[in-house]
């Protein structure tokens, strides 16, 4: 699926984003869906009607050209933070539960931010008695908070979360607030 996700971080009082893409059939027709918003707000939502995947084709470039002229863009990945979840696992490499809570965590984090326009999970990884999402988010402020609200059923006591800041590898902890320094490979 191709998604245009595009962001006005410099309007007031906060930044914006706007996403379409296109839900298409096995018949041929398809439906152009875009999403809109406040960076860290839920979303307002709408969707053309059923029409031919040309059409939607047409509908989705334009979408692009009227968020251009609006001031919005793509934000390259150079651009963007990067927040990092981690979990402690109970052996190196993970047990079946390991699995499924991934499963549920991605879940849940991709959820809460995509209507929100918080950043999308990039990879995720697990060993080293760790799992980690990799999040790159166009604010990290916002989406420390949302990562927050998103995994409070998955026992925030147990999360660690961390920050790159932009064109950086080197994460920083931000919650808890104390304790050791963040180790992403567990070294």
């Amino acid at each position: 699926m191709t998604i245009a996700r595009l962001y006005k971080m410099d309007a007031t009082p906060e930044p914006l984003f706007r996403e379409a893409w296109i839900e298409a059939d096995e018949e041929g027709n398809a439906q152009v869906v875009v999403n809109r918003g406040s960076l860290g707000h839920e979303s307002t939502t709408e969707s053309a009607d059923v029409v031919a995947v040309e059409e939607a084709e047409r509908l989705f470039a334009a979408f692009r050209e009227q968020c251009e002229a609006d001031g919005f863009r793509e934000l390259a990945p150079e651009e963007c933070e990067t927040l990092i979840v981690q979990y402690k696992l109970k052996t190196r490499e993970g047990t079946e539960r390991d699995s499924y809570f991934e499963r549920k965590t991605r879940e849940a984090l991709t959820r809460y931010f995509a209507w929100r326009g918080l950043g999308e999970i990039v990879e995720t990884e697990r060993g080293a008695f760790r799992l980690n999402h990799v999040v790159r988010v166009p604010d990290a402020k916002r989406a420390l908070k949302g990562a927050l609200i998103a995994l409070r059923e998955f026992d925030p006591t147990k999360m660690t979360l961390a920050v790159a800041p932009r064109g950086s590898e080197r994460f920083i902890r931000r919650h808890p607030d104390k304790g050791p320094a963040f180790s992403r490979y567990g070294d």
